[in-house]
């Protein structure tokens, strides 16, 4: 006798480090990979215990049709590094913070329009600034301004990526203070609103001036006093700071200059740890899966989700219904199903 039905609800990721690079559409191609061992897929459940073995379903899937697939850990499958905020501070010249591209050996720009690779030609790990050398095209540089206590201001950049996804998001604020943590002169305070992914993105004044490099907000936790909660505590590099790691270089100041918000946008890009010769990226696949127990698991309904882990965009999903017995074959049909979306079948 069947018992009453359950709902299995499995959340889980699976990241995949693929040589291509995913488009945003109903059908995904892999444009580049050499074949199947190209491409890597990591699979972790956030279930407490994955009762019904969809993840070593999957791997088992996914490895019979070439891929290299293994059941690993969230810290596994978040731990990234290098993916901050950039901006256009010159023709052939972008700026962001040393933090965003310390310790890696590739960088690539993502814009709205096209993804840039790009060479680190200085660093300054005091000031944290890093000054990119990579195509800019037809967007415009902003030019370097002088910051003001009170003056209302833009942030703009890409916090939390993986969350919000691959779009710029602009918060706005004033100028607390033109001296950071300690009277630091190096750094000016801010009050608008910043989240990690920000570092290295513009702050600019309502007459598109620069006026400095998000850099860092304070520790919560760390700066509570009493009841008190600090806020506002966010922090640039001062505008003269910038400057001077610009002459250092000899790179010139040359307009035309971002003249409006949607300029500015357009010329503030996502910097991560990529490499333009070979796209590692990352996906996350969320599953949902239905079912009931009647001597054995069995499922009804099974949802996929790849989102793109860099971004946080959906880039193909499935649902898979099943009027059968068992787990293995639901689960067989929605992963060949997203394979054929993604168009990697056997090669």
């Amino acid at each position: 006798m069947k018992h009453p039905i359950q709902f299995f609800l499995c959340l889980a990721m699976l990241c995949l480090s693929a040589g291509c690079a995913l488009r945003t559409n109903a059908t995904v191609t892999d444009q580049t990979a050499l074949g199947n061992k190209d491409v890597d897929f990591l699979i972790v459940s956030d279930a407490v215990d994955d009762e019904l073995g969809i993840g070593p379903d999957i791997v088992a899937i996914l490895q019979e049709h070439g891929f290299n697939a293994t059941l690993g850990s969230t810290d596994e499958a978040f731990s990234q590094t290098g993916t901050g905020s950039g901006f256009v501070i010159a023709d052939g010249y972008w700026l962001t913070n040393n933090h965003v591209v310390e310790g890696l050996t590739s960088y690539s720009i993502s814009t709205a329009e096209r993804l840039i690779p790009a060479t680190v030609v200085d660093t300054d790990p005091k000031a944290d600034l890093a000054l990119l050398k990579a195509e800019t095209g037809d967007l415009k540089p902003f030019r370097p301004g002088r910051a003001q206590v009170g003056e209302e201001i833009f942030v703009i950049g890409f916090p939390v990526p993986t969350l919000l996804g691959r779009h710029p998001r602009v918060t706005a604020g004033i100028i607390s203070s033109l001296v950071g943590i300690h009277a630091d002169p190096t750094r000016i305070q801010f009050s608008a609103a910043i989240q990690p992914g920000n570092s290295g993105g513009p702050v600019i004044n309502q007459e598109w001036q620069m006026v400095a490099v998000t850099v860092s907000t304070g520790n919560i936790k760390r700066n509570i006093q009493g009841e008190s909660l600090p806020q506002g505590m966010n922090f640039g590099v001062a505008p003269g700071i910038v400057k001077g790691l610009l002459m250092q270089n000899h790179v010139p100041l040359k307009g035309p200059f971002v003249s409006n918000l949607d300029e500015a946008i357009a010329s503030t890009g996502l910097v991560w740890n990529g490499d333009f010769g070979q796209i590692k990226r990352q996906y996350v696949i969320r599953f949902a899966c239905q079912g009931y127990w009647d001597f054995g698991f069995h499922l009804s309904a099974l949802q996929l989700f790849l989102q793109d882990r860099n971004n946080g965009e959906i880039v193909a999903k499935t649902i898979t219904r099943s009027t059968g017995l068992g787990v293995s074959m639901p689960v067989r049909n929605a992963v060949e199903t997203l394979l054929e979306k993604m168009e990697l079948s056997d090669q």
